[in-house]
């Protein structure tokens, strides 16, 4: 699971369910409990978490996190 905040981050969607979120890259915006809201180039645009696998640097590495992995409240994940 992952434990860390996703606001403020860039991250990329590398695989989803809907083809054509497949290479959106943005700002995280807003994490809920199902969705990240991301700015993107061309505006806003909110994702379900369940139907996509996102790629993010941290730490000088980059991650690939399935969006299971960032289901529930940011508060609940840093706890588990």
């Amino acid at each position: 699971m992952f434990r860390h905040a996703l606001v403020g981050r860039e991250i990329s969607v590398v695989a989803a369910a809907n083809s054509s979120l497949i290479g959106l890259q943005g700002i995280v915006l807003l994490d809920t409990r199902d969705m990240l809201t991301l700015q993107t180039s061309k505006g806003r645009k909110a994702i379900q978490k369940k139907d996509v696998t996102i790629t993010l640097k941290m730490n000088n590495q980059e991650l690939t996190i399935p969006g299971a992995e960032l289901l529930g409240r940011v508060d609940e994940r840093m706890k588990k």
